[in-house]
């Protein structure tokens, strides 16, 4: 992977925090402490799209506190007088992020949060993310990651209208049922590209 995709696209990444999901409150919709939320996951079966969703969140570093103190700095912003609605449209689908994570197999790497970001771009035709995934295309010069990015846009055409999905109710059913109820398609297989390693290798 070039040096210079994957220092842009850390630095337009920012910190782990901006990429973290609120999901806890709107998925469970009760608000019991965050150890409380986990462990209402934790019970569902292996396989299940709550259990891998939490699964991902462990693999990632994610935790309660994490997603608790990101839940509180999301509101913070808000402008006197605005449309609730469109507040409500953000706070969900920032909430669904991992959730779409989850149900792509993109992980949250570098090369993974590119792709899942073309996705995006796909269902939201959100101008900011499209400059965000061309720029990554244009700096990745390798095919395979222009190919991988270029996948992610690909199936989130062909994908079911993710920001409608009710999630609440998909998370006792199994991963790959839902992955065939959405025709997201099933997860591509790729090399994840940390920052981390990135920082080792330039260092």
């Amino acid at each position: 992977m070039q040096g210079d995709l994957a220092q842009w696209l850390e630095a337009a990444s920012g910190t782990d925090e901006e990429f973290v999901d609120r999901a806890w409150r709107l998925l469970l919709r009760r608000p019991p402490e965050p150890e409380g939320r986990a462990r209402a996951l934790e019970k569902l079966p292996d396989g299940t799209l709550g259990r891998e969703y939490l699964r991902f969140l462990d693999s990632e570093g994610i935790t309660a506190e994490g997603l608790q103190k990101a839940s509180i700095e999301g509101h913070r912003d808000v402008i006197e007088g605005a449309d609730p609605d469109l507040y409500f449209l953000r706070d969900r689908l920032r909430d669904a992020h991992d959730l779409w994570h989850t149900v792509t197999g993109y992980k949250g790497d570098l090369l993974g949060e590119a792709s899942l970001l073309a996705f995006s771009f796909a269902q939201t035709w959100n101008p900011g993310v499209g400059l965000i995934v061309l720029t990554a295309l244009l700096r990745g010069r390798e095919p395979n990651v222009r190919k991988l990015i270029l996948g992610g846009f690909s199936r989130g055409v062909r994908s079911a209208w993710l920001p409608a999905v009710k999630w609440e109710d998909l998370l006792e059913r199994r991963l790959e049922d839902v992955r065939r109820l959405l025709d997201v398609g099933a997860p591509v297989a790729y090399v994840p590209f940390r920052a981390a390693e990135y920082r080792q290798q330039a260092a």
